[in-house]
């Protein structure tokens, strides 16, 4: 196989690519897998790249990692074992008349790996910023290191640990942030937000593990992924907003979460692992706006500012399910007094 570089313009059939590959792999492995994700340039619209899909696959155990491989293989990829020096992360390939056309990364969730991946795809597919920074960064490195393929992964290797590391800070200093769903914070007479409310069933499963992690956090507000804060709703009229609702194109918003992620010590959350473009999408939609900030959708299952509770341990944290597809259909208006729980105004159906 060539070991030479080649960068190619985004192609919009990468996106259908995808869609009939991950189809051939469901058939194949069934039950093994959690998920499947687009990841890598070709994963994101308008993005250049080597026109070769990148395609990660989470599964829940060492076991189902080892029986994904006669599966995969059997559909003409080459299994080349532990990607580096990360032994929970598999890795095969599939070439055609000698070309590179598809890599599969398969995750053991937990997994670092799995996490990061999908968290510079969803920032790239809503930061135009950084996707013409990474666009340029991809051609400049090109240059440098001459079209040579390895030296080219290694080389822009900083550029995007350096994206995830202001991705993770930007993501952690928007769920430690003074908000509405506090007991203690007072600053203000009213608040409001949008929100998703989880829905039965998965909502009586959750609201049994935030009992437990955080009875304060629990009996101010269900479980829930806010869609848009207070302060990105002034001027913002709800009747407007069911209107935009109405006319976007989602019947419904799927979203995955997990794993459970600590933070500030005692803070528990459910991250969002697959659906972030279009919960973006829905926010934009919401706001009547094509220029929103990045927020990462998320599962508060203990706040740290709240006290401890005797329930919420590393032990106990660490042997919760993790993963979980939710699927979205209403988004409710909500408001809060201080220190009181929150109530629901309105709610919208999304078309």
């Amino acid at each position: 196989m060539s070991r030479t570089l080649r960068l190619v313009e985004h192609d919009a059939q990468w996106a259908a690519r995808f869609e009939f590959e991950a189809t051939r792999l469901r058939e194949a492995v069934g039950t093994h897998v959690r998920a499947i994700e687009h990841v890598g340039s070709t994963a994101v619209e308008g993005l250049a790249g080597k026109p070769v899909l990148d395609i990660a696959i989470a599964v829940a155990s060492d076991t189902q990692a080892d029986a994904c491989i006669a599966p995969i293989v059997s559909l003409g990829y080459e299994h080349r074992g532990a990607h580096g020096d990360d032994a929970r992360r598999g890795y095969f390939v599939r070439d055609v008349d000698g070309a590179r056309v598809t890599q599969i990364h398969l995750c053991v969730m937990p997994a670092v790996a799995w996490d990061n991946q999908l968290a510079f795809r969803d920032a790239l597919r809503v930061d135009a910023n950084l996707r013409a920074a990474y666009t340029s960064e991809k051609w400049r490195v090109a240059e440098a290191v001459a079209w040579n393929k390895s030296s080219y992964a290694v080389a822009k290797g900083a550029f995007i640990q350096s994206a995830l590391a202001a991705i993770h800070r930007a993501a952690d200093a928007r769920v430690q942030a003074p908000g509405p769903d506090t007991l203690t914070d007072t600053r203000v007479a009213r608040r409001r937000q949008l929100t998703l409310f989880v829905p039965s069933p998965v909502s009586a499963t959750l609201e049994r593990i935030r009992q437990q992690l955080d009875p304060v956090q629990a009996r101010l507000i269900r479980a829930h992924v806010t869609l848009c804060r207070e302060d990105e709703l002034d001027g913002v009229a709800f009747e407007d907003v069911r209107e935009r609702l109405r006319r976007q194109s989602m019947s419904e918003l799927p979203l995955q979460f997990g794993p459970v992620r600590i933070f500030a010590e005692h803070g528990v959350l459910l991250p969002c692992v697959g659906g972030q473009a279009l919960f973006h999408q829905l926010r934009a939609a919401a706001l009547g706006r094509a220029e929103i900030r990045v927020q990462e959708a998320h599962i508060t299952l203990a706040h740290p500012r709240n006290p401890r509770a005797p329930a919420n341990t590393a032990a106990h944290v660490a042997a919760l399910e993790t993963l979980a597809t939710i699927s979205f259909g209403t988004v409710s208006l909500i408001e809060q007094e201080p220190g009181q729980p929150w109530d629901v105004l309105d709610t919208a159906t999304l078309s």
